[in-house]
């Protein structure tokens, strides 16, 4: 989204009042045309400057200028003195009307941009500038901007803008084109959607839509499920559609994302849970191109791909469809079935939405209060594995939060810093922010790797090496995010594994080799990109740019990180110790998503379990409950539990209770404050466990042992016979040998598990045997063997 300082919003106001109409009635599918060649320029009846064309009237002839032009004699100068022209307002807009807008500017400008302002409001706008998109021509680019109208609307403004900066930029030849209907194209129906929507879930997504465009962000409640069907070689395959994203820029410009889910045991091209959005929203193939990255480095990414949409009949383009986090995901990489995992956003967007509807600055501790969550949660919890796996890993998560464990206990190491390279080649900072990350639990390793996902790559001006972001940020932990960076950049197998991907991926002979690898590929995307924007192509010389940019990057990243390492000596560093940074005082806003949290776990004996968490920063007092017949009706306990607000550096006042029948809602009160009864929602799932059983078994190793020797990095099992009679959890660092004449008698449940490479050698007179003498052993486990 665009967004303006104050003053600009204000002048912006009022330079829009009292436009010339140039409201008309389509009834073809011919489009009405608007140009502005900036060459015939008269004055109004008011004595003011204008330019027309056959009848149409663009306020601001007073910028024409002789200096330069694309076409004709004269073009628009725009500069801090004038930093707008070639206004226009068009009126009486339709729902369902096609937009297309475009101008050229003279190249070495960077600032101006082409805006279009709905009903004269200056908070609903786009511009050209999102599409992130240029032709270039003879010394120009040229500025695109299109979309489908997505309710009526009285008004819409043109207008071009120079920026805050008011650097000297040349427009011209401005044309405007108003389509009664987004033009048909030829459809193949192997790659098109075709989404059938009935009246009834049709007005509601209007109404929803117009009423989520108010409040400026896509919050839960704009998010219900509407029923329809997509039409498929004859077949209907019943769906649940609803709005997806966060920002409403996609749904002013007519263009809304969109998550699907088909019906139960039906799938649409092999899914079951997607998404489709326009491809500008991830700037077009490019977005495509770090997912096929990934996939080739090893890193689990969405699949993307693009289709042509219809609804209800209307063509609405080209979309990007991408599959959802489900298992399919993980089968077509050929990865074992396991949780994937995210921190709730939730408190996140009720700080955004608070902050801009009461324009207000206070922070909350959202991302201390967000908990580890995991998608398809009810099919998860129901499975036994599946669910023990997901509470691992949401201890490992926590524990990464908390700061009580180091980045190697948690993380696939490598992996991870090859998707920070990746991120950091493809000029992406969006994916890396906490709310954006997606987590896979490998059970196999125990270790949680990043998905590539919502990368938005290529988006200018570069931004420089996280790394660099990290160690010149003033106060790296004042931001999640930057939390997150600083305890991976301090971690040094980390940092070895970072280098090496970084000056892999900015060789240009990688670069050459993935592009050609790809060309096919990419040919074919931008085929249906050409259906949008038809003279598109893609440009891959940005990311040798951006190649260049790290190799230079790399020159001095050594010495900056010794100079970061000397100023934070420990890992405990990286933890939040700015305690001043959430609002303190009598009575703060109590936003609910950021209070309590609930953990509701089912004990053995049928018993439930709550854990209380309070995030407010001022006290909250739990003080009863209700059951499933009855939701609504409090049953006040015996005795209240009161939690103490929450301060940053310090453990999080928690509370205990055991239910002899299953809690429904939990009842609270502010006991300094207003004296209303709260309620909330229990989360469904225990709360983490300060501990994953991995890092413990790690913790117990012990370097002696009359099991076996050590020798720097090699562990030897001496020969003869021995009872293991517990999980003997061998370190990294250390590559094993089990010598011929050894049995290993595995007892009491005790098994072994080898993070290394093994060399288990024997012959049929020096054998080596493992056994369990009373049925119960374990056996081997050999993790990330290097041969």
């Amino acid at each position: 989204m665009i967004r303006f300082h104050f003053i600009v919003l204000f002048f912006l106001t009022g330079f829009l009042v009292g436009c010339d109409s140039n409201g008309v009635n389509l009834s073809t599918d011919l489009p009405i045309k608007y140009q502005c060649s900036a060459e015939n320029r008269v004055q109004d009846e008011l004595g003011n400057w204008v330019f027309k064309e056959d009848s149409i009237v663009f306020k601001g002839g007073e910028t024409q200028s002789g200096d330069c032009s694309f076409s004709g004699s004269y073009s628009i100068k725009l500069d801090s003195l004038n930093p707008y022209s070639a206004e226009i307002t068009l009126k009486n807009i339709r729902k369902g009307e096609f937009i297309t807008a475009s101008v050229w500017q003279k190249s070495g400008t960077t600032g101006g941009e082409l805006l279009c302002v709905f009903s004269g409001n200056s908070a609903t706008k786009l511009g050209s500038r999102e599409n992130g998109f240029y032709e270039h021509k003879k010394g120009w680019f040229k500025h695109h901007l299109q979309f489908n109208c997505a309710m009526d609307f009285d008004s819409l403004t043109f207008f071009l803008f120079v920026g805050g900066s008011g650097e000297l930029t040349y427009f011209d030849d401005l044309i405007i084109q108003r389509f009664a209907h987004r033009p048909k194209t030829e459809q193949n129906p192997e790659h098109s959607m075709a989404i059938y929507l009935p009246d009834s879930s049709e007005n509601l997504l209007d109404t929803i839509i117009k009423n989520t465009l108010n409040a400026q962000i896509i919050d839960t409640d704009s998010k219900e499920y509407l029923n329809g069907f997509i039409c498929q070689d004859g077949d209907s395959i019943p769906i649940e559609l609803r709005l997806k994203g966060d920002w409403t820029d996609h749904l002013i410009s007519g263009s809304p994302s969109y998550r699907i889910k088909t019906g139960e045991n039906i799938t649409y091209r092999g899914l079951s849970t997607f998404s489709i959005q326009h491809p500008k929203t991830r700037n077009f193939i490019h977005e495509w191109l770090l997912h096929k990255i990934c996939e080739n480095e090893g890193i689990l990414a969405t699949n993307y791909e693009f289709l042509e949409v219809n609804l209800n009949g209307e063509n609405q383009g080209t979309y990007a469809i991408e599959e959802h986090f489900d298992k399919q995901l993980l089968e077509s990489q050929k990865r074992r079935e396991g949780p994937i995992l995210k921190m709730d956003e939730t408190g996140f967007w009720a700080q955004t939405k608070y902050k801009l509807t009461e324009n207000s600055e206070v922070e909350f501790p959202y991302y201390e209060a967000a908990i580890i969550t995991c998608f398809k949660e009810g099919r998860t919890l129901k499975s036994p594995v599946l669910s023990q796996q997901f509470l691992n890993g949401s201890t490992l998560l926590s524990m990464f939060k908390q700061g009580t464990a180091h980045p190697e206990q948690i993380f696939d190491l490598e992996k991870m810093a090859t998707y920070y390279a990746l991120m950091d080649l493809g000029n992406v900072n969006h994916s890396l922010k906490w709310h954006n990350r997606r987590f896979y639990y490998n059970p196999v390793t125990t270790k949680l790797e990043d998905i590539g996902f919502d990368m938005s790559p290529m988006v200018m001006p570069f931004n420089p090496l996280f790394a660099t972001v990290t160690f010149n940020r003033e106060s790296p932990t004042s931001i999640p995010e930057d939390r997150i960076h600083l305890q991976l950049f301090m971690n040094p197998a980390f940092r070895k594994f970072y280098i090496e991907k970084l000056k892999k991926f900015s060789n240009e002979r990688y670069l050459m080799n993935t592009f050609l690898a790809l060309k096919e590929e990419i040919t074919k995307a931008e085929f249906f990109i050409q259906k949008e924007i038809p003279n598109y192509k893609f440009d891959p010389q940005p990311y040798f740019l951006k190649a260049a940019l790290i190799r230079k990057e790399l020159e001095t990243l050594d010495k900056r990180w010794d100079v970061f390492l000397a100023n934070q000596p420990s890992y405990a560093t990286s933890q939040p110790q700015d305690t001043a940074r959430y609002l303190h005082q009598k009575n703060p806003p109590l936003l609910k998503e950021i209070a309590i949290n609930a953990y509701k776990s089912r004990l053995q004996d049928s018993t439930y379990q709550v854990d209380f968490e309070n995030f407010y920063t001022n006290e909250l007092e739990i003080i009863g409950y209700s059951v499933k017949a009855n939701k609504d009706s409090l049953i006040r306990f015996q005795k209240s539990i009161l939690l103490q607000g929450f301060k940053p550096g310090s453990p999080v006042s928690s509370g205990s209770m055991l239910f002899s029948q299953e809690p429904a809602r939990y009842f609270y009160v502010q006991p300094t404050g207003s004296e209303k009864i709260l309620k909330g929602k229990f989360i469904d799932f225990p709360k983490p466990k300060p501990m994953h059983p991995r890092i413990a078994l790690a913790m117990n190793f012990k370097v002696d042992s009359t099991l076996f020797t050590i020798d720097k990095n090699v562990l030897t099992f001496k020969s003869g016979t021995h009872q293991i009679d517990q999980l003997l959890y061998i370190p990294a660092q250390y590559e094993v040998i089990i010598q011929p004449n050894t049995q290993l008698d595995f007892i009491h449940h005790g098994g072994l598990i080898i993070n290394n490479s093994a060399s288990i050698i024997g012959d049929a007179k020096n054998k080596i045997t493992f056994t369990s003498s009373d049925s119960t052993g374990m056996g081997i486990t050999i993790l990330q063997a290097k041969n």
